[in-house]
């Protein structure tokens, strides 16, 4: 495995080889990314953009690979070295996390499961638990239809049910920040560690804008914080194949370092 810092210096050179110039800026950094490789190669890596710190209005990638990039193209700078932690149960260190967090469920009336943001999982499950407790929908009706969120806030705030709207909106942060806590807490075992002094930040939608006209988003959050390693085969595995979905868009690449 392969760890690697990257920069994009000729910004010319490289969009020159994009087969697709017509993408959003998540997407193309990805395409650009793979130039860094041989063109039959199919080995998947992950990545992370950062803001760069050295140089204003420029971004920096974390880029782990199987393959070892190129360190002759023109169009990057890029620092490489083997990645190789040496990993013991019990150990401590501290993480950067860039994830996709979804949940995977049917909504009432549906028979096959979807995914859904946790973030508007969280809203949506809140708001359906305020209508259910001053009388505006039944706990069948919650079962058996699908509500728009807006539909229900807006059944919530004419109903003159709630005393205090920004206490409501209080208590669904609080929601919220328990489910993405929750998400990252539910994932941790079965990937070989245990995670705390967890902090959630930075909720971006990002917008994907394809050639032929199709649109659509995803979110990501931005975990850090501390973690314990309970099986080091497990928690390697993750580290290389990546935590959530949306790898292709600078998702899923955990950073660790020592404390």
């Amino acid at each position: 495995m392969y760890f690697s810092r990257v920069e994009i210096v000729d910004y010319t050179a490289i969009l020159a080889n994009l087969s697709n110039k017509k993408t959003d800026k998540v997407y193309q950094s990805h395409q650009a990314l793979w130039q860094l490789f041989a063109t039959d190669s199919k080995q998947r890596f992950l990545f992370r953009a950062e803001n760069n710190k050295q140089k204003s209005a420029s971004t920096v990638y974390y880029l782990l690979s199987k393959e070892k990039p190129k360190q002759d193209h023109t169009g990057f700078k890029i620092e490489t070295k083997s990645f190789a932690p040496k990993l013991q149960q019990g150990q401590k260190l501290a993480f950067k996390l860039r994830v996709n967090p979804v949940v995977t469920k049917a909504l009432p009336g549906k028979t096959k499961s979807s995914r859904h943001d946790i973030i508007m999982d969280a809203k949506y499950q809140h708001a359906v638990d305020a209508c259910i407790n001053n009388a505006i929908i039944s706990k069948d009706e919650a079962t058996t239809k699908s509500y728009q969120l807006k539909y229900l806030l807006n059944k919530l705030r004419v109903s003159n049910k709630i005393a205090n709207f920004n206490d409501f909106i209080l208590e669904q942060k609080e929601k919220i920040d328990k489910a993405c806590e929750n998400w990252l807490i539910n994932r941790s075992e079965k990937h070989g560690f245990i995670a705390n002094n967890i902090e959630h930040y930075a909720h971006v939608q990002h917008s994907l804008k394809y050639s032929k006209g199709n649109n659509a988003s995803f979110n990501s959050i931005d975990y850090n914080g501390k973690l314990e390693v309970t099986n080091p085969e497990l928690f390697f595995d993750m580290l290389v194949n990546g935590l959530g979905p949306a790898k292709g868009f600078g998702c899923g690449l955990m950073l660790i370092r020592k404390i």
